[in-house]
Order: structure tokens, then C-alpha cells, then sequence
């Protein structure tokens, strides 16, 4: 079929993340070299990506040294795990008659219960053309700006929405402030620097807990606020009361849990048992008492 300009843009390994091309072939085994300018400046690091989508490619990429980068080494310097925003919306690309009506975004086609784009009221069908007024050019381009902003950030979409009677689009801006991406990786993640615990356990933004510990317990967060259960030690008070990762806390005492930071403050209040609601696969929401040793 002939090409026009109404079809959909090819896919690169430029979807993947901003890259830098170099005119030189890099073999396999080269990922995390230092790709540097005619200063001596460490512009990039390069990456095997290109080799192994490719072998027989006569260029070569690096990921670039940009505010990102920088960001991330950051926390990687400071001994912690790098944190990266996340709104919960599941985009697709726009066909050509949105791309002719709109201009360019990317079409939500889910909205997951619980985070930041069920929170800000995003729904099916919206088509979000601008983060922070930047354009948003693909799904991925959306998925790549939201993933560069810290996991805390407030954020401004623009973007379009049927009209109620299905005539029309209208565009609007919506203020959203972002989750914690979680991360999925093949290694275990590790941090040296000091973590905050409470009882043997470790909590971390519901949003953040990675996709095999929720389906080991078959819970799911409650959207109106939770936080979930990342680590227990063994034989520590939490794992005697039967607390296990994946598992979503709720409230405690009775209040409601809406983030990390709320949750240590309200258990650090407390200095003898504390009741702890939870949502797990195996019996939904109970209340499990937690002793201090």
C-alpha cells in the first residue's frame, strides 16, 4: 500500500528514549562506555540497544547526558533507588482522522482505579496533546515525558474530550499530581542508604509495587488510599501478625492511609499495639494488630 501522510510514524529505537546517533559502530559488550565531546565532556553513555535490535547497523547510540540523566544519577548517588513519575492511563497513538483533527497526543484507552489519572478524573477516550505545554507526539513520547518527572510532580495536561452528546471535541487543562512508577527489573533493586521501617516491614507507594508481588497476594490498592507492603523481615512483629509483601494497608488506628509519609508518621505516633487495615487476595479487607515486639 502507498505510504501517505496520514499513516501512523515508523518505529525506532528513537521510541524507546531520546538517543544519541554516532557515525561508529558499536559492537556488543560496549553498553556503559563514556561518550564524550571534543571538551572532554561525558555527553553520553552508549548502549548495546542498537546491536541487539540490529547486529548489522553501521551506527551507534548513546543515552544522552540530559536533565534526566542527571536526576537520576543524583539519586543513584545518594544511595537510593531512582524515582520516576507515573500517571496510570494505558495510551494508544491517535488514528489519522484524530491526528488531522487535534494535531498529534496520544489516546488513553484505560484508566487505572486508584492513581493519579483516576484521581484527576482522566477518562476513555481522552486524547492528551500537551505535558507541562510541551507536545506530546506519540504514546510513547507520553509515556517518556511523564517518566522524566519526579514522582511527586504536579503536572499540566492539555488535552481534548468528547463532548457529551458526541458531536465535538473540547479541550481542557487538567493539574494532576503524579504517582511512583513502579519498577520491574531483572535484578533485585538495591539501596545503601538508610530506609525507613517500622516493625520489620517496609511500605511504599501503592502504585510502586512491583506487578509480582501483587499477583503473589491477588490484591488490588484501594483507590481512595492505600500504601503497600514492599519488604517484611522474618520473625520481625509485622511477619508474626501475618503481614507478607504485596499486601495494602489502608488505615491505621482507623485513619485513612493516603501515602508513605503519612503512614510512618502515623504509626511512629503509636508505642503499644497498633490495628492495621489491609486489603489481601485470600480474605479482602481485615484489621490485623501489630505488637511492638
Amino acid at each position: 500500500r502507498a505510504a501517505t501522510s496520514d499513516a501512523p510514524p515508523k518505529r525506532t529505537l528513537h521510541h524507546y528514549g531520546t538517543l544519541i546517533q554516532v557515525d561508529f559502530k558499536l559492537p556488543i559488550g560496549s553498553s556503559g562506555g563514556a561518550l564524550v565531546n571534543l571538551r572532554g565532556e561525558l555527553v553520553g553513555l552508549t548502549t548495546s540497544l542498537a546491536p541487539l535490535a540490529g547486529y548489522e547497523t553501521t551506527a551507534g547510540f548513546a543515552i544522552p547526558v540530559d536533565t534526566t540523566f542527571r536526576q537520576t544519577l543524583e539519586q543513584l548517588k545518594q544511595g537510593r533507588i531512582p524515582a520516576f513519575g507515573f500517571l496510570g492511563v494505558q495510551p494508544e497513538d491517535l488514528t489519522p482522522t484524530e491526528r488531522r483533527l487535534v494535531g498529534g497526543g496520544a489516546r488513553v484507552v484505560r484508566v487505572v482505579a486508584g492513581t493519579a489519572a483516576a484521581r484527576a478524573r482522566l477518562t476513555v477516550g481522552d486524547i492528551i496533546t500537551h505535558v507541562n505545554s510541551r507536545p506530546v507526539t506519540t504514546k510513547d513520547d507520553l509515556i517518556r515525558q511523564i517518566s522524566s518527572l519526579p514522582h511527586d510532580a504536579h503536572v499540566s495536561l492539555a488535552i481534548h474530550r468528547l463532548a457529551p452528546d458526541g458531536s465535538s471535541r473540547q479541550r481542557r487543562t487538567i493539574d494532576v499530581q503524579l504517582d511512583k512508577k513502579p519498577l520491574e527489573t531483572w535484578l533485585t533493586a538495591y539501596e545503601s542508604a538508610p530506609v525507613p521501617t517500622w516493625r520489620g516491614m517496609r511500605v511504599d507507594e501503592a502504585t510502586a509495587i512491583p506487578v509480582a508481588l501483587r499477583r503473589q497476594s491477588g490484591a488490588v490498592p484501594d483507590p481512595r488510599g492505600s500504601v503497600g507492603i514492599l519488604t517484611v523481615a522474618p520473625d520481625s512483629p509485622a511477619w508474626r501478625a501475618g503481614l507478607r509483601p504485596g499486601v495494602f494497608i489502608t488505615h491505621v488506628e482507623g485513619r485513612r492511609v493516603t501515602n508513605v509519609p503519612a503512614f510512618y508518621k502515623m504509626v511512629n505516633e503509636q508505642t503499644g499495639a497498633v490495628t492495621l487495615k489491609v486489603l489481601d487476595g485470600s480474605t479482602g479487607a481485615r484489621d490485623v494488630v501489630v505488637p511492638p515486639r
